[in-house]
């Protein structure tokens, strides 16, 4: 445990140190010494470049970390995800695929020939459309995607340790992004321009 950090007596409160004070003590004299709590994240002592937003900066940074993360583990950060949505869903059509993934289905239809190659993938005959064919992964495909999980687990519990925030508050902001992006691009796809 941290012990809190005293600002000198008379400063203002967060023109010292950047932050805000977690009880503030009035001397005799009418000084006020700032009792300030734990030091801030690295993330807090970070100065926001106002030229580079999050949403430019945020996806290079993620990229980076997965691509560290599953360094070893033997499927890149979007091959997890598709072998996810097979194992999770499973099995799909390579439409219904590219429906749940919002990429196109020809996007689909590239990762599914490399599980192809590698053995990870089965074919069935779906039952009401015989042009379709279900998807899902063969026991390789299942443990390859459970070799890269624990990589991914180990990845998320520190990224998520090191959140500033509540993990259900930035999964809120996430999803309400998610759904912004979404409107805006049906609305921008209706008018038939951009700008």
């Amino acid at each position: 445990e941290q012990r809190p950090e005293v600002v000198a007596v008379g400063q203002e409160r967060e023109a010292a140190v950047g932050r805000p004070a977690a009880e503030a003590v009035e001397s005799a004299e009418g000084d006020v010494a700032f009792i300030l709590g734990p030091p801030p994240r690295a993330a807090e002592l970070r100065p926001r470049q106002p030229h580079q937003p999050p949403v430019i900066t945020l996806p290079q940074r993620l990229r980076r970390l997965l691509a560290m993360a599953l360094a070893d583990a033997g499927l890149r950060a979007d091959e997890y995800a598709v072998y996810s949505l097979l194992f999770e869903q499973g099995p799909l059509t390579a439409t219904e695929m590219a429906g749940r993934m919002a990429v196109p289905l020809t996007t689909v239809l590239d990762y599914l020939r490399t599980m192809d190659t590698r053995g990870h993938l089965r074919r069935a005959r779906h039952p009401r459309d015989g042009r379709a064919q279900q998807l899902s992964l063969t026991m390789s495909g299942t443990a390859q995607h459970r070799r890269t999980n624990r990589a991914w687990e180990v990845m998320r519990v520190r990224l998520e340790g090191s959140l500033a925030i509540p993990q259900r508050d930035v999964r809120r902001a996430l999803q309400a992004l998610d759904d912004a992006v979404i409107a805006t691009l049906a609305e921008w796809e209706e008018s038939g321009a951009v700008g």
